[in-house]
C-alpha cells in the first residue's frame, strides 16, 4: 500500500515547480513513514495476542503437588491417589525414580538465569494425567503449571524411557513362571465366582494369590 501511494503522489506532482516538489516530497516521506509504522505496530499487536506469555509459578506448583500427594502430612490419602493417578503410590514413585535415574531430562535444574525449572514430579504428573484420562497437553497447565509444548515433550520422553527401562521385562514373551502365575489368577477368579465358597475360602485364596500362588 505504501508503494502504491508513493507512485500515485509522484505522478500527480509531475509538471509542478521544483520548490513545490521538495515540499511535497517531504510530505510524502512523512506519510509513507507513518503508514509503515502503523502497519508494523498492528503486526506486533497481533503477534502478541496470538502468542501470549503466561507467567508460570513452577516452584509454588511443585510445593503444592508435593504437599497434596507426597509429603508425610499429605492432604489426599492413598485411595484418592490411586483413583486420580490410576496406580498405587509406591508404584508411581518406583517409575519416577527409574525414569529420573535414566534420563536427566526429568531432573529439576536451573537455567542460566538461575530460574528453577519443572521438577520430576510435575513432569511425570502431567504425563500420567494425559495417559490416564486421555486429556490434551494444555489441560494440565492450570494445576501442574507446565506449558503445552513442555507437556508434549515430557510425554514423549517418558514413553521412550519406560520402554527402554522396563521393555525387556514387561514386553517379552511369557515364560513358565508367568504362565503359572496367570493360571493361578484364573483359578482364583473361578473360585471367587463359585457359590460354594465361603468367605474364609475366599480370604485364603486371595492371600495365596498375593503370595505368588
Amino acid at each position: 500500500m505504501a508503494a502504491n501511494l508513493l507512485c500515485a503522489l509522484l505522478q500527480e506532482e509531475e509538471g509542478e515547480d521544483d520548490d513545490d516538489d521538495d515540499d511535497d516530497y517531504a510530505n510524502l516521506l512523512a506519510i509513507v513513514a507513518l503508514e509503515e509504522e502503523q502497519h508494523a505496530n498492528t503486526g506486533q499487536s497481533s503477534h502478541r495476542r496470538d502468542h501470549a506469555v503466561i507467567q508460570h509459578y513452577r516452584v509454588q506448583s511443585h510445593e503444592r503437588l508435593y504437599h497434596d500427594y507426597f509429603s508425610e502430612s499429605l492432604i489426599y490419602p492413598e485411595h484418592l491417589f490411586r483413583r486420580r493417578f490410576r496406580m498405587h503410590h509406591p508404584f508411581f514413585l518406583h517409575i519416577l525414580s527409574a525414569v529420573e535415574a535414566y534420563n536427566s531430562y526429568f531432573v529439576q535444574r536451573q537455567n542460566v538465569t538461575r530460574t528453577v525449572g519443572l521438577s520430576s514430579l510435575q513432569k511425570m504428573t502431567a504425563t500420567m494425567r494425559m495417559l490416564a484420562y486421555g486429556v490434551s497437553a494444555y489441560s494440565v497447565d492450570d494445576y501442574v503449571q507446565i506449558g503445552e509444548s513442555t507437556a508434549i515433550e515430557s510425554i514423549k520422553m517418558f514413553t521412550n524411557d519406560v520402554v527402554a527401562i522396563f521393555g525387556d521385562e514387561y514386553l517379552r514373551s511369557l515364560n513358565n513362571e508367568d504362565t503359572t502365575r496367570l493360571q493361578g489368577y484364573l483359578a482364583l477368579g473361578r473360585a471367587l465366582s463359585s457359590p460354594f465358597f465361603g468367605r474364609a475360602t475366599w480370604r485364603y485364596l486371595f492371600v495365596a494369590a498375593i503370595d505368588g500362588f
